[in-house]
């Protein structure tokens, strides 16, 4: 039984952490590096949009940058993509608070033609220390085998220091004292030892002939 448990116990940690969530970032999602500058593209082989379309950047606080816009933010910066005025992005010097979606409005005239969503660092940003970039899985997963462990273990703990009486303690002396002997049998190659009488405490469930 108590190689049982710790067999259970053992399994359980590690479906646990096999089944943790280990998230990862979407395609239109990217994870960049704190205190790096960064850049998003509106345009991409799905899209294809015209070099003659209109932008609007939407930004996670709210804010909307037009993509003709020649004005100078301490933040963002446009770029032209290929011919597509603010076809791109970049946003200066990430911090934690850039974190978030990003949305492309495209138009052409007065309608709406695309939408193009672009998130960054929504699952943490990238970190040179994996450690660190890994920190929240580990967490989860060493709470979710200590959720099944910890029961598992507390079971083989009763199990093992549980109330005996002195029958069932003689019983356990003599088979192990058999068992010894049986192994000590098969490597001298002599007879095999008497297997001992079991006997119970409750006579109907003593099936000894």
């Amino acid at each position: 039984m108590e190689v049982q448990c710790i067999y259970y116990v053992v399994i359980v940690a590690v479906l646990a952490t096999v089944g943790a969530d280990w998230s990862s970032d979407p395609e239109w999602s990217f994870q960049v590096y704190m205190n790096e500058d960064t850049s998003l593209r509106c345009n991409d082989s799905m899209v294809n949009i015209h070099p003659s379309a209109e932008l609007w950047w939407h930004l996670p606080s709210g804010a909307k940058i037009h993509g003709y816009s020649v004005q100078r933010y301490e933040k963002y910066e446009l770029m032209d993509d290929n011919g597509l005025r603010g076809g791109i992005l970049k946003i200066k010097d990430v911090k934690s608070s850039d974190h978030g979606l990003y949305i492309c409005m495209v138009y052409n005239g007065s309608q709406m033609t695309h939408k193009i969503n672009r998130g960054l660092n929504l699952y943490g940003h990238l970190d040179r220390d994996n450690f660190n970039l890994y920190r929240t899985q580990v967490i989860t997963a060493f709470v979710a085998a200590l959720v099944f462990v910890v029961p598992l273990i507390a079971i083989c703990f009763i199990y093992h220091f549980r109330y005996m009486s002195d029958a069932e303690k003689e019983r356990k002396r003599n088979n192990k004292k058999y068992f010894n002997e049986l192994h000590k049998a098969l490597e001298n190659g002599s007879d095999y030892p008497t297997k001992p009488y079991q006997h119970y405490d409750n006579p109907s469930y003593d099936t000894h002939l």
